[in-house]
C-alpha cells in the first residue's frame, strides 16, 4: 500500500498543477495498492462542493468530475476519505493491522 495524503486545499492545487496525475501514475507503477487519502478539516464541512454545483455530465473544471476522471485514468487507485487528522491516524492503524512493517530500503 502506498498512500498519498492530501488536504482539501492541496487536492485542488494538485489537480490544477497536474501533480496529482503524476503522483497517481508513479504510485501505480511501483505499488499494488496505490491510495489517495483526502483529509478534511475538523472545523469545516465534510464536503467538496455544494449539492447545487454537482452536474449531470463530466466537466473538467468541476472537482467531482476531476476525481471521476482520475479514477478512470488510474483504475487501481483507491480513494479514502478522512474527516480530520485524528480519523486519519485511526484509518492508518486499521490499514496497518496485521501487516508487516514497511521495508524502507525496498520502498526506495
Amino acid at each position: 500500500v502506498c498512500v498519498e495524503r492530501k488536504s482539501i486545499s492541496d487536492l485542488f492545487a494538485s489537480f490544477k498543477s497536474g501533480r496529482l496525475y503524476n503522483q497517481a501514475d508513479s504510485m501505480g507503477r511501483h505499488y499494488s495498492a496505490p491510495t489517495l487519502l483526502v483529509e478534511f478539516s475538523a472545523d469545516r464541512a465534510f464536503l467538496l462542493q455544494a449539492a447545487s454545483e454537482i452536474r449531470d455530465a463530466l466537466d473538467v473544471g468541476n472537482i467531482i468530475s476531476k476525481i471521476a476522471l482520475l479514477t478512470m485514468a488510474f483504475p487501481k487507485l483507491r480513494i479514502l476519505w478522512s474527516r480530520d487528522s485524528r480519523c486519519t491516524v485511526e484509518l492508518f492503524a486499521a490499514l496497518k493491522a496485521g501487516q508487516r512493517d514497511p521495508d524502507l530500503v525496498a520502498a526506495q
